[in-house]
């Protein structure tokens, strides 16, 4: 398995797996979890024994707010970040890769950050429309439509 070894603020090292499409387009994997693409290739996920701090190194962080209008009930409104250190392990995995594969929910802090167009190479996948209401593990990624 491919991999990219990016250092962290601190200087700590973070391997990233990576796998490749058929047209050659290198994707950094930043989930356990294993894949399908429409181009016929397949990241199995994982394998046993490789390090796992990856995933941990981009989580989003999760603030609750307040929202008043809503009173008398109480309701929160929740806004998701991501720390300094996240930032720049996707700044320089997006300098070793053509792909920068995340969740949702990384693409929605980096939107309500206001620096979505700044990660352009960070994408999150969109399943094939045939595979669209199929559970997880069924589903493709359609590598010509990827979720921005």
């Amino acid at each position: 398995m491919e991999k990219v070894t990016v250092k962290t603020m601190d200087g700590k090292e973070i391997v990233f797996p990576v796998h490749t499409l058929k047209d050659g387009r290198k994707i950094a994997i930043t989930s356990k979890h294993g894949f399908k693409f429409s181009d016929g290739t397949e990241f199995p996920g994982v394998p046993e024994g490789f390090p796992t701090d990856f995933v941990d190194a981009l989580m989003v962080q999760r603030e609750f707010q307040e929202v008043p209008e809503a009173l008398p009930n109480k309701a929160t409104e929740s806004i998701q970040k991501l720390s300094e250190d996240s930032l720049y392990l996707l700044i320089v995995l997006s300098l070793k890769v053509d792909i920068v594969l995340v969740s949702y929910m990384i693409i929605t802090a980096l939107k309500e950050m206001g620096c979505r167009k700044a990660f352009p190479r960070v994408l999150a996948m969109n399943s094939t429309p045939e595979t669209a209401r199929e559970v997880p593990e069924k589903k493709i990624v359609d590598i010509y439509n990827w979720a921005w």
